[in-house]
């Protein structure tokens, strides 16, 4: 090599970074930089050969040198002498993160578990392993979250035995994939496991889990005490509602003992002792509905017929400074419900609009099929965003605060003066919609009125697809004495179960006796009595009541099978109807 050339070669190493030389086949220095030369000598006594590493003092301070040597063709080797103090650096750094944050792992209540872009794990920590117990042999790095799911489920480590399939495998690792998730699972052990799911930025995964047995034990022993809190008020309400009306009855009872000559001082008490007895059953009903949670046994039915039906009930219910309306859409909007029950749960609704409107307003009630909006009870029931039918109630009355809002589900809640409310009567309007698959949705402002929306699955299948079974109690009250036997042949041959009477106060005597609500009043169109008109004092108290009117005299007389053919009409139809015999 000619002198040009070594000194161009002197001049390139000393550009590289660190010490660099050249040696020949003895192991003697052809050439080297000034680094090499200041260095080497502080190496040399440690230094054996490629690979070696050690520490030594350059001006001062401690550097990290490791020596790398290659053969050249020539038969000479190249000598390098790296400086990796600051690769030291990092790496100790980075010791020290992956320390801190194994500690931070660790120290963990819930259990940790991270899972590269390849599904493999990388990182967990002894929770985990502890809440997996069952599989502790395999979790390792590297072992994937499908082969981990797996084991989980084959060792019986999971929830209910359907989870041992291959579709909920399936489903879990499906969702895994989608992303982000939070899970709950039931342990062989009785342990509830909360996961929550999270994707990393570089598509990885981090898993945690937390025991929450205790947690759900704590919130089923809240519902438990709310639950007895909830049936102690109802007991309370219940018994002080019962007693006032025992108070009244047995003071009507008492005063009219004492007055016997009098017959219109006893009857007046014999009729406030009726409209207590009246409330006490009405208050039962009430119970009933409340307390009722299994399913209905539901017929097809059209939502508008059942409103309809409950057209000439309202108008008796609702007075003259109220105007009436009757927004009926969407007629063919068929609901799987029992109608008597959701005609009642309408009339208390519509009861409720009137008592919130004293001076007068404008109550509308109403059907159509809307989408239901996503609020908690319609979230709650699943139908946030389901095509629904609708049975509306709407007022301009007083409206309602939102404290108050907050609690008129809850039985015996009332804002009505004490004896003109039993705070039933939501609570029972929620079970009967609750029953039904159904959610009641509220909207309302203080001063503005509000509005009651009964919302209820469509139904599949036309209305005509399932018929009422006629109930077969039938009161009969008609004055003249020929009709009033036939009518009450004609049913009975056909299975009725049947009472008569001639007039109001023989029909109220035979209801008074037997205790048992008819299904049907059958009357002349012209009881001869100057009292209230019979029908419009037994709709209210019998809600459900329909009433079917006959011909005043036997100059319009009617035949057996046509009066048959008109209560089977009157008794299929939805709701209360009003109707004349043909």
């Amino acid at each position: 090599m000619g002198a040009d050339a070594l000194e161009l070669l002197a001049e390139s190493i000393e550009t590289v970074r660190g010490g660099l030389a050249i040696l020949d086949a003895a192991g003697s220095v052809l050439i080297a930089n000034e680094r090499y030369r200041k260095i080497y000598p502080l190496v040399a006594p440690w230094a054996g050969g490629d690979g070696d590493e050690g520490i030594v003092e350059i001006d001062g301070e401690e550097c990290w040198i490791r020596i790398n040597e290659r053969p050249m063709r020539s038969g000479a080797m190249m000598r390098r002498l790296i400086e990796t103090t600051e690769q030291k650096s990092r790496e100790a750094d980075l010791m020290t993160s992956q320390m801190r944050l194994r500690e931070a792992v660790e120290a963990l209540e819930e259990g940790f578990v991270l899972f590269d872009r390849y599904d493999q794990l990388v990182l967990c920590n002894g929770r985990y392993r502890t809440i997996f117990s069952a599989i502790a042999d395999l979790i390792a790095p590297g072992a994937t979250f499908e082969m981990l799911v797996r084991a989980v489920v084959a060792r019986g480590w999971s929830i209910e035995q359907e989870s041992r399939d291959e579709a909920w495998i399936a489903q879990r690792l499906a969702a895994h994939r989608a992303g982000s998730g939070v899970y709950e699972y039931l342990m062989s052990d009785g342990r509830w496991i909360l996961a929550r799911e999270r994707k990393t930025a570089d598509g990885g995964c981090v898993v945690t889990f937390a025991d929450i047995t205790e947690r759900k034990a704590a919130a089923e022993r809240q519902r438990q005490s709310q639950k007895l809190e909830a049936l102690g008020y109802l007991a309370g309400g219940v018994a002080h509602e019962f007693n006032n009306l025992l108070t009244a009855i047995g003071g009507f009872a008492k005063m009219a003992l004492r007055r016997l000559g009098q017959a219109d001082y006893v009857r007046e008490c014999l009729d406030d002792i009726i409209a207590s007895s009246d409330r006490a059953a009405h208050l039962t009903r009430q119970l009933l509905a409340f307390g009722r949670k299994q399913p209905l046994d539901a017929e097809i039915v059209r939502a508008a017929d059942i409103v309809r039906g409950l057209d000439r009930m309202l108008r008796t219910l609702v007075p003259e400074t109220i105007e009436l309306v009757l927004d009926i859409a969407d007629d063919d909007a068929a609901i799987a419900v029992d109608p008597n029950e959701v005609s009642q749960a309408v009339l208390n609704l519509a009861i409720n609009a009137r008592d919130a409107m004293p001076y007068g307003g404008r109550l509308v009630v109403g059907t159509g099929i809307v989408t239901a909006p996503a609020r908690p009870a319609t979230v709650e029931k699943g139908l946030a965003g389901v095509r629904c039918a609708s049975i509306f109630v709407r007022d301009t009355g007083s409206g309602m605060s939102g404290a108050v809002l907050a609690h008129i589900f809850e039985p015996f809640f009332t804002t009505k003066e004490q004896g003109k409310g039993t705070g039933l009567g939501l609570p029972a309007v929620l079970s009967i919609v609750e029953r039904s698959g159904g959610a009641v949705d509220v909207e309302t402002e203080a001063g503005r009125g509000t509005i009651f929306s009964i919302l209820l699955p469509l139904a599949t299948g036309a209305p005509e697809a399932l018929r009422t079974q006629p109930h077969r109690n039938v009161l009969i009250v008609i004055a003249e004495p020929e009709l009033r036997n036939l009518a009450y042949a004609a049913l009975t041959e056909h299975g009725f179960q049947c009472a008569r009477a001639a007039e109001r106060d023989e029909a109220l005597a035979i209801l008074a006796r037997t205790g048992a609500p008819p299904d049907l009043l059958l009357a002349s169109s012209a009881v001869p009595d100057k009292r209230p008109d019979l029908a419009a004092e037994l709709m209210v108290r019998f809600p459900l009541l329909k009433f079917l009117c006959v011909a005043a005299s036997a100059r319009a007389p009617f035949t057996a099978e046509q009066l048959v053919a008109d209560v089977r009409a009157a008794l299929d139809a939805a709701g209360p109807v009003f109707l004349e015999a043909s």
